[in-house]
């Protein structure tokens, strides 16, 4: 036996549930079942004036007062369109300030790379000492007192001793063999040994010329 005239039907639409104890909506003040109160389980259009948190504008951070009432998406529309003061050129500017000291160099990073030895701020391409030709005093090069010139080019082999910075094997030189993998197995040993005596000058070459060779 039905009582039509006792309880409500559930307001949401794919319910319409017969309830006896309904529950009303303090946003919407519709009523729904216990399945269908909460704001989500409705959809309630009227859920944003219980919200008590202020909207951010998404492009300039700052806070938008929204009245009881209001729908906080409109009126964060209208701050973008007449008050926000995003401007992306002076973003972009004001992010990328640090400019590369290296002569010819224009390019500016986001973060400060600044050398040890010179303490000057470079780019990512130039930040190590040998990359901007470094002035400080703290760094020097095995040919900067050397009476032999600077070779053409060079291997860093591994970390030196802990008063030296760097341990340089030259592959430049004269009258030798082209290298290979297994003839330079045979020559480091004796280079890092001349090299740890004669403190960075450059090794007597004809006296490292590896013999026998190695089979490749």
């Amino acid at each position: 036996m039905e009582f039509p005239d006792l309880g409500k039907h559930c307001s949401e639409k794919t319910c319409k549930q017969l309830d006896f104890l309904p529950l009303k909506c303090d946003a919407c003040e519709e009523v729904f079942c216990k399945s269908h109160i909460t704001y989500d389980q409705h959809k309630c259009t009227s859920s944003y004036k219980k919200d008590v948190q202020v909207p951010v504008c998404p492009l300039c951070n700052t806070p938008i007062p929204v009245r009881r009432g209001e729908t906080p998406d409109i009126v964060v529309g209208a701050h973008m369109d007449r008050d926000c003061k995003y401007n992306p050129t002076q973003q972009k500017q004001r992010i990328f300030t640090n400019k590369c000291l290296k002569e010819g160099c224009k390019r500016k990073e986001m973060m400060k790379l600044v050398c040890n030895q010179c303490h000057g701020n470079f780019c990512i391409k130039h930040r190590h000492p040998l990359d901007h030709d470094c002035k400080g005093g703290g760094f020097t090069t095995p040919w900067a007192t050397s009476p032999w010139p600077p070779p053409n080019n060079f291997f860093i082999l591994a970390t030196g001793p802990s008063s030296w910075c760097l341990m340089l094997i030259f592959l430049s030189p004269p009258a030798a063999q082209p290298l290979t993998l297994s003839s330079l197995c045979l020559l480091l040993p004796a280079a890092h040994m001349h090299f740890l005596s004669s403190c960075f000058s450059p090794p007597d070459w004809s006296k490292l010329l590896f013999k026998p060779r190695c089979p490749d």
